[in-house]
Formats: C-alpha cells, structure tokens, sequence
C-alpha cells in the first residue's frame, strides 16, 4: 500500500517506518494525523446531526402552524337539512356569521343570480353525480378571504330512452321527492323562489311541473317550488333597489307601502331603500305588511322637470303647486312632500309684482271772496231769469181767452167774402 510522509509528501509503501527522504518516523506521524483526521471526521458528523435535528424541528412547528391555520379557515360545506346557516368557526371568533341563502339543487344560473344578488361573488367546480341533471347544484362553500361562494355543479348523468308518467310529488319533502323521481327515470330541480304558503310546511313541494299523470321522455327535469312555511326570517332590504326588494319578498306574499325621503343623506342613490319598518332577520309570518322608506333626495332649488323623472324612476307620482317667492326663481322648487304615492311640491312663480302706485288727484284752489259772492249774484240772477222764463212759458200755455178765440173766426170769414168776390 502506498503511503505519503507526512513531514515531505513523499510517496513510499507501507512497509518503511522511516521516510528515506527526510527520515521522519513515518509510524508516529501517520497514528497522529489519522487521529486529527477521525477527530475532525467527528466534529463534522456531530455538527450534520445537530443540524439536522434543528431542521426537523422546525419542520414539525411549521407543520402544526399550517394544520391550526388551515383548520381555522376552512369553511363547512353548507347543510341541505338545516337550510342556510353557515358555522363559519366553531373555534374563534375571527369571522362573523355568515347567512346564505338556500341554493342547492337549483340550476346553475338561477344559483347565480342569487348569491350574486345577496352581495358574494361565486365560482364554479363540478362533480361526477348521475342522480341530478348536468349544472344542477349539489353543494357550495363560503370562502372568507375572498367572499366567494364556491359553488359544486353535477355532471355525468347517464342517458336515458323511453317514456315515464310524471308521478305527484306536491307535499313531499324534498329528498322523498329526488327519491321519487329518481325511480321514474326524472330529474328533480328546485326553483329560483321559494313561496310562502300558511297550510303546507316549511321544506315541502308546494306545485311542480310538468304536472303529475303527464307523459314525458325520460332524463327530463322536473322543476318545483318549496313552500317556505308560514314564517320567514325578514331578509336584509336596506340599500336595495326598489325593484330588487319587491322581488325578494314577493314569494312571501308581503304587502307593500313605500314612503319617500326627500332630504340628503350620504352613501344612498335615488330609488333604494333607506329603512324597512321589520328589521332584518324578525321572525315575520306571510302576508304581512311593510313600510320601506325610498330615498329621494331633496327637491329644493332642483327645476321642476327634473325633480318629476327623480320622482318617477323612484315610483312615486308627480303633481305641482305654483307660488310667488323672493328666495326661488320661476320654475324652482321651494318644497315637497310625499302624500300617499304622490310627491307634492310647490314650484316658484318668481317674485311677486308690486301693485300699482294710484293716481293722486290735485286739490281745487279756492276763490276770492268777492268772486265767489259775484258768481253767487249771478247764479242768482240765472235763476230769476229762468223763473221769469218759466212763468212765461207757463203763461202761454194758459187757455186762450174768448175775445182771443174770436179773433180767427173773424178773419176766416173776412177771408171768405174777399175769396168769394174774386170768384165774382
């Protein structure tokens, strides 16, 4: 075996004790050097071991971190048979309840519209499942970091040929219902609406189409709706378009009454809802009545034609007074108010014109003395003259004395005898 001098390098076999070189005892430094060699083999081996126990143990921590973590994030998959209640840590308090509504076994698109229109976002996964037709919704999730609902879709159904009668299912719960139709060779799909109704129970089929004792190809859908019992929970309506929560409560056949605000308020739009008179989630039977107060908004200083289409895109009639002011011009609106649908209000003419000044008439300036009294002499004289006329003319018609009417008679007959000598 060949060896190297630990003192020169040089190479020699094994069988020398003594370097021929550089005469070093070639026995003792070797056993030294392999003893700091094994020496630093064990520090090394030491360290690796130590190395690797720190490694393993943050590894485990990490580990038990990730699992309590994920644990406590971890949403529950939504219970069909307690309906919309989500526990969403049973452990903490770190995320609020969270109510959704009831989606499963409607289709993918209705399921949509829903959760949508209740404030989430969704997302889509499907599943291999040949008891519910394709899209048909058969599970979802609440995920919290995101606020989505991630919704499961079935897929799969095997093709079916042939004919089935429709069997009556009204009044059923809905998984005896899935179970019926099954068995038929049908696929069962819920409704977008739920409808109250105060003699069949919460959970049972109220009406479905096509209806019982109808011949139809199998691998058909049969479309239901559930009844929602007499009472439901009041959903949440505040900041909701008008139109939105008449459909929300319209399979709770509530009675409706809206009311208008018209004074400003921040973080609300025209035509949504500013308070409901039930609050949310007041146990509230079918058929009740409701006052939802609309926001408006102010009308004042607005000009009449534009307050009118505020008024109708928020439902409510229009009508207008007119009215003088100093503070508004003609056109303007001083006030309103909102009387049984119809929102009144007085629209200004403008100021108010100022009556006209009267005519001041000038005082008559006063005579002499000695005028007035001449002027009295003379209506004075007038009036003997007029007396004098009036006696006279009184007088004359007077009946004529007998010598005066004697006086025609002579001269007619005068006149004949010289009328009747001529004729001679």
């Amino acid at each position: 075996m060949i060896i190297k001098c630990p003192n020169c390098h040089n190479e020699m076999d094994d069988i020398y004790e003594i370097c021929p070189s550089c005469g070093c005892i070639v026995s003792e430094m070797t056993e030294k050097e392999t003893k700091k060699e094994t020496g630093r083999k064990k520090g090394k081996n030491t360290v690796l071991v130590l190395v690797i126990c720190i490694a393993v143990f943050i590894l485990l921590v990490a580990s038990v971190l990730i699992i309590l973590l994920s644990g406590n994030n971890e949403p529950e998959i939504n219970n069909p048979e307690s309906g919309q209640e989500f526990s969403e840590n049973s452990e903490s308090d770190i995320y609020e309840e969270v109510i959704l509504p009831d989606i499963m076994y409607m289709n993918k698109n209705d399921a949509k519209m829903i959760i949508e229109d209740a404030g989430y976002n969704t997302a889509f996964v499907t599943e291999e499942n040949p008891d519910f037709a394709e899209d048909t919704v058969i599970g979802y999730v609440y995920d919290h970091v995101e606020n989505t609902v991630v919704i499961t879709l079935a897929f799969g159904a095997a093709e079916q040929e042939g004919e089935t009668v429709v069997p009556d299912i009204s009044g059923k719960t809905v998984e005896e219902a899935i179970e019926i139709l099954k068995e038929a060779g049908l696929f069962f799909e819920r409704g977008s609406l739920d409808v109250a109704d105060k003699e069949i129970d919460e959970g049972r089929i109220k009406n479905q189409y096509p209806q019982e004792g109808k011949t139809v190809l199998k691998g058909e859908k049969v479309s239901v709706v559930v009844s929602s019992g007499k009472y439901f929970s009041m959903p949440e309506l505040t900041g909701k378009d008008t139109a939105v929560a008449k459909k929300i409560l319209e399979p709770y056949e509530i009675e409706i009454t809206f009311k208008a605000v018209l004074e400003d308020f921040e973080g609300f739009e025209p035509g949504t809802v500013f308070e409901q008179s039930i609050e949310k989630g007041t146990e509230t039977e079918a058929g009740s009545e409701i006052v939802l107060m609309v926001y408006v908004g102010s009308f004042e200083g607005l000009k009449e034609k534009e307050a009118k289409e505020i008024a109708k895109s928020c439902g409510f009639d229009f009508e207008s007074t007119k009215e003088y002011s100093d503070d508004y011009k003609s056109g303007e609106i001083i006030s309103a108010y909102e009387e049984e649908g119809t929102i009144i209000a007085a629209v200004s003419k403008g100021k108010k014109p100022e009556a006209p000044k009267p005519v001041e008439s000038k005082p008559e300036e006063s005579k002499p003395e000695s005028e007035s009294s001449s002027s009295e002499q003379e209506s004075g004289s007038d009036q003997s003259e007029s007396g004098t006329e009036s006696s006279s003319e009184s007088s004359s018609s007077e009946p004529l004395s007998s010598s005066e009417t004697e006086k025609p008679s002579e001269e007619s007959s005068s006149s004949e005898e010289s009328s009747s000598s001529e004729a001679s």
